[in-house]
């Protein structure tokens, strides 16, 4: 089975609790709405601030992108990101790391993954929207993304992506976008 996404243990304990403090460092900025996302903090990280964990994290793209910009979003109560794919113009791949998470309910990380079944199985049948071809290699399959605290899903552009309303506690993300 291919996916669309991969969660991977990037960095150690020690760095996600220095990432943690890093963004206790900076400034509080709550947005209402910031394009797909909504009742968030969101903390850019200025370039003088970035760290040896941001480094590596740069270092853990391949090879020839760059990186574009750092910032955390801490997800209160009600906070959600609208599903959305990335401007492929601005952004070739992302990778969101899990820096905290608090009495956590909802605010999963959601995913659209390729439907891959190449035929349909003598025994079943097909009814297809506007009687259309089967929806091969097509992002239809929602996926909640399992992760713990320190865990970074990665994925590219085109993938549709989103955060579910966090009806309890806070979650805390550092987002990376590559050029």
């Amino acid at each position: 089975m291919t996916t669309n996404y991969k969660v991977e243990k990037i960095f150690t304990d020690e760095e996600t609790a220095n990432l943690l403090s890093l963004f206790h460092s900076l400034e509080e900025s709550l947005a209402h709405q910031d394009y797909n996302l909504f009742d968030v903090d969101k903390r850019t990280i200025p370039y003088k601030s970035w760290t040896k964990e941001l480094e590596k994290l740069n270092q853990y793209a391949p090879e020839g992108l760059t990186p574009q910009s750092h910032y955390f979003i801490k997800y209160p109560v009600d906070s959600f990101t609208r599903l959305h794919t990335d401007d492929a113009k601005v952004v070739k791949m992302t990778i969101v790391t899990i820096i905290e998470t608090v009495n956590l309910v909802g605010g999963c990380t959601l995913v659209f993954d390729k439907y891959t079944k190449n035929k349909r199985p003598r025994n079943r049948y097909a009814k297809r929207v506007n009687d259309g071809p089967p929806p091969i290699g097509k992002d239809i399959i929602p996926d909640i993304v399992e992760m713990q605290d320190g865990e970074s899903v990665v994925y590219d552009a085109v993938t549709t992506h989103g955060v579910t309303r966090v009806k309890q506690g806070h979650r805390i993300v550092l987002v990376s976008w590559f050029k």
